[in-house]
């Protein structure tokens, strides 16, 4: 920390909350989801229902920010433009929030990208924040449990319906056979992702999810929610994925 002190991601001056680059200022000014003391809950009463079914406990929603300025620019600049540093800052608030809630699973298991956006992108961006959010929790991250089969349209496009219908099957478990045995999970997982829109990323992934032997608990958490529920399609530049 002497040689390379903390520096503050958002107002660039020198950070005063540990190892994170982060002030107490620009922390106290991110917008929160929620009221302090309010839950926000997982998807609409039907996507929690649906889950329900699967026989597998799913926790309300772990998501502490509003996607708002300045998170929506700092996760927009991790996710088109590599700046990884929003990754390690917001890793670590995420972590701050499930242990501030009790909630530390067993393993972190960021969503994962297709192969081909992968490529495009260089990395998955909800793979470093799990990584991070890992380290503060110490607990694994597993970036390759899930994949991404087949590559999906752009949900930000999408009515909710339609995102549920374009997710459905879209993950597979590494290791999940085609017919006999089943790979075991740890007890308690959690699903890691960037943003959380209707839910439909989610959900998909629990269904790959729930093959496993073992589960009992899976908690969702990322790192920001758009106030309607839905993404507003940001410009890209030229070359942006």
């Amino acid at each position: 920390m002497r040689l390379m002190p903390p520096r503050c991601l958002f107002c660039g001056q020198a950070g005063d909350l540990g190892r994170i680059d982060l002030c107490s200022d620009c922390l106290e000014a991110l917008p929160p989801l929620v009221e302090a003391g309010d839950r926000p809950r997982f998807g609409t009463t039907g996507e929690t229902m649906e889950l329900e079914n699967w026989g597998i406990e799913l926790e309300s929603a772990l998501v502490p920010f509003l996607y708002a300025p300045p998170t929506d620019a700092a996760l927009r600049a991790l996710k088109f433009h590599g700046d990884l540093a929003p990754a390690q800052v917001f890793g670590a608030l995420l972590a701050g929030a499930a242990a501030c809630r009790g909630e530390v699973p067993d393993l972190l298991v960021p969503v994962p990208l297709h192969a081909d956006r992968l490529h495009e992108r260089g990395f998955n961006q909800a793979a470093r924040i799990a990584r991070a959010a890992g380290l503060w929790l110490g607990r694994p991250c597993a970036p390759q449990l899930l994949s991404r089969r087949r590559s999906t349209p752009p949900q930000t496009s999408l009515a909710a319906a339609a995102r549920r219908a374009n997710l459905h099957g879209a993950f597979e478990l590494a290791g999940a056979p085609c017919g006999g045995g089943r790979p075991r999970l740890p007890s308690h997982v959690a699903l890691v992702d960037d943003v959380l829109t209707t839910g439909a990323t989610m959900a998909a992934a629990v269904e790959a999810l729930q093959v496993a032997e073992g589960l009992r608990r899976v908690s969702c958490w990322a790192v920001a929610r758009p106030a309607s529920g839905f993404l507003t399609p940001e410009p890209c530049s030229p070359g942006d994925p």
